[in-house]
């Protein structure tokens, strides 16, 4: 990984990945309603994903001082891939073997 300004670069030979970290300019991190989800603002969203989840775009903002994270700013959506995660109750806890 190489450090940016404003995050991380990871380069191999197929590909490269950017993170984007937080700038602290503003605290707008995330939004969601009635018409989809989004990412960072001022002046557009980073990232928005709408309600049907097959159409988006993306622009850079002040958030995360980002690129555009696609060729073109609006976009449809082909793939999906959604990741959860949920805190563990006690008993599950209990259960876990010592370190």
């Amino acid at each position: 990984m190489i450090p940016l300004s404003s995050g991380w670069r990871w380069h191999n030979q197929k590909s490269e990945v950017y993170v984007y970290v937080a700038t602290s300019i503003n605290e707008l991190y995330c939004f969601a309603d009635n018409d989809g989800f989004g990412f960072g603002s001022e002046p557009h969203y980073g990232l928005f994903i709408d309600h049907s989840l097959r159409k988006g775009f993306s622009f850079p903002c002040q958030t995360f001082k980002n690129e555009p994270l696609s060729s073109e700013n609006y976009f449809t959506i082909d793939k999906l891939e959604v990741w959860g995660f949920q805190p563990q109750t006690e008993d599950q806890m209990s259960k876990q073997l010592p370190l």
